[in-house]
C-alpha cells in the first residue's frame, strides 16, 4: 500500500494553533517577552492559513527563541518545516517539544509519520508505540502504528493495530483498506475481501481500495469479481498502472487475451520501466502469434531485468505458449 506524501502527515494547523494561548505557566520570562512571542505565534497561525508556510517558520523560529521552552510552539514549528520539505528540521523542533513534554503524545505521532516517509521504519515505531501510549484513544495513532508494523512486516501486529483503529474510529476508510492488506498477506482472503467491500462502502471513490480487493478476488479463483473490482480501480484513477497489470492477468485467466493485452499496454504506457508488466505484455504478444512484438518488449526489458528478459526470450525461441503470471 503506497504511502502518503509527507504533506498527508500534517495535522490542519488552525486546529493546532486554536490551542496555543495556553494558561501562562510559571515562567522566567518577562511580560513583554511572552507577548511578543504569543504575537508571532498568532503571526504564525495566520501565515499557515494562508498557505504562506515559510513565513511561518521564520515567526516561529523568533517565538521559541523568545520562549525556547514552549513545547507547542515547537511542536508547530515542526509542522511548518514539514510543510516546506525541511525534514530535518522538522526532526529537530518535534524532538525539542518531546524534551520539554515527554507525555506529548501528538508530537510522538508526528515524529513517526516523519520517520515513516523517509524511511526510518525501526524509529517511526518506537515513536508511534509511544503515541498510542499517550493518545490510548486517538484512531490516528493506531492507523500509522498499523502502518509502521506493516512496513516491517510484522503482519499480526499490524492486523491488531489496524482493527483497533476500526474499533475507535468505524468510518475510517483507510484503516480497514491497510486491515485488508494485511490480512492478504496472512492468506486470508475472504477477510481481507470483507474489509476491502467496508472500507469501499465508506469510501467508494478509494482507488487503492477496489484494485485491492481485485487481487483477493484473484487470489480466490474469481477472476469475474477481480475484473469488476479491478476495471473499477483504472476508472476511478486512470493512471493507475499497478491496477492495468492486475486486470491484465485476470483477463487472461479469463480466457479475454485481447483485453488483456490492451490492459497491459496501458500499465506499460503509463509506466514505461514497469518489468513485470512489460514482460507480461511480451508473453500475450507471444500467446496472440504476435512474435516480433513480443521480441520488442524483450529488447525493452533487458534494460530493466535481465532476469525477466531471459525467460521472455527463452519462450519466444521455444514457439509454445506461455501462461501469464503476475508474480
Amino acid at each position: 500500500m503506497k504511502r502518503m506524501e509527507l504533506l498527508g502527515l500534517l495535522f490542519p494547523l488552525t486546529l493546532l494553533f486554536s490551542l496555543s494561548i495556553q494558561a501562562q505557566t510559571e515562567t522566567k520570562q518577562t511580560q513583554p517577552t511572552i507577548d511578543t512571542a504569543d504575537a508571532l505565534y498568532s503571526a504564525a497561525a495566520k501565515e499557515s492559513d494562508a498557505g504562506h508556510y515559510q513565513e511561518a517558520v521564520a515567526s516561529l523560529q523568533q517565538a521559541v527563541l523568545l520562549r525556547p521552552d514552549w513545547a507547542e510552539a515547537h511542536f508547530n514549528l515542526c509542522q511548518a518545516n514539514v510543510h516546506v520539505g525541511q525534514v530535518s528540521e522538522a526532526v529537530a523542533a518535534c524532538k525539542r517539544a518531546l524534551s520539554l513534554n515527554d507525555k506529548y503524545g501528538a508530537a510522538y505521532l508526528l515524529l513517526g509519520k516523519i520517520y515513516q516517509r523517509t524511511g526510518h521504519a525501526a524509529e517511526a515505531l518506537a515513536a508511534l508505540k509511544l503515541a498510542v501510549n499517550y493518545q490510548p484513544r486517538d484512531a490516528n495513532s493506531y492507523l500509522e502504528l498499523g502502518n509502521a508494523y506493516s512496513d516491517l512486516d510484522q503482519r499480526e501486529a499490524a492486523v491488531t493495530a489496524f482493527r483497533r483503529a476500526t474499533e475507535l474510529a468505524p468510518n475510517l476508510a483507510e484503516a480497514y483498506n491497510n486491515l485488508g492488506y494485511n490480512y492478504f498477506f496472512l492468506a486470508q482472503y475472504r477477510e481481507a475481501i470483507d474489509v476491502f467491500n467496508r472500507a469501499i462502502s465508506l469510501n467508494p471513490e478509494m482507488a487503492q481500495a477496489h484494485r485491492n480487493l481485485g487481487i483477493a478476488y484473484s487470489e480466490l479463483g474469481d477472476h469475474r469479481q477481480a475484473v469488476a473490482a479491478l476495471e473499477q480501480a483504472v476508472k476511478l484513477k486512470p493512471t493507475f498502472a499497478e491496477a492495468y497489470y492486475e486486470l491484465a492477468y485476470s483477463l487472461t485467466k479469463l480466457g479475454r487475451r485481447r483485453e488483456a493485452l490492451a490492459a497491459c499496454q496501458q500499465a506499460v504506457n503509463l509506466k514505461p520501466d514497469f518489468a513485470e508488466a512489460r514482460q507480461t505484455l511480451g508473453f500475450l504478444y507471444l500467446a496472440l502469434n504476435q512474435k516480433d512484438a513480443a521480441l520488442e518488449q524483450y529488447k525493452q526489458l533487458q534494460r530493466m531485468s535481465t532476469d525477466l528478459a531471459d525467460a521472455l526470450f527463452r519462450a519466444i525461441y521455444r514457439d509454445k505458449m506461455v501462461d501469464v503470471s503476475r508474480r
